[in-house]
């Protein structure tokens, strides 16, 4: 860490966005790092939806043949340690994160796995995520 701490003092717009990151609940110093090191200019993206095309967060639909339908998962093409970063701040997020919190309630009424709500929760993150970074804002949760 202080190897990353030396590397963030001397970049200020990289230090101030991984400050910016860490004031969303569930995501720490070390995910906050991984997330500037795994995105690339955050620019390239026009929207949330790409990023977490980007980071392989986004539904798809297995097919058999004509008449047979898998279950919605998530595509796992792309980023994969960007995806992996957000798995444990999902469940963070889950928890305390009242916004994501609300909407994670909302998808158990629904009936959903609890895999699932964690799946939805990265996605959800990863659009909090890239509204900070475009906009160069700290957390707020009228964000949501």
């Amino acid at each position: 860490m202080m190897k990353l701490d030396t590397l963030l003092g001397k970049n200020k717009s990289l230090k101030e966005a991984c400050e910016n990151l860490q004031t969303i609940l569930g995501i720490g110093k070390t995910t906050a790092v991984i997330l500037l090191a795994e995105i690339p200019d955050i620019n390239a993206f026009k929207n949330a939806r790409q990023l977490a095309a980007y980071a392989g967060l986004t539904p798809s639909q297995r097919f058999s043949g004509s008449s047979v339908k898998g279950k919605l998962r998530l595509s796992k093409l792309g980023a994969r340690q960007l995806r992996k970063a957000m798995f444990f701040p999902a469940f963070v997020a889950k928890r305390y994160n009242e916004p994501i919190k609300q909407f994670c309630k909302n998808l158990k009424k629904k009936g959903k796995y609890t895999f699932c709500i964690v799946g939805t929760a990265m996605r959800k993150l990863l659009q909090i995520v890239f509204v900070i970074l475009k906009r160069d804002v700290v957390f707020n949760p009228s964000l949501i």
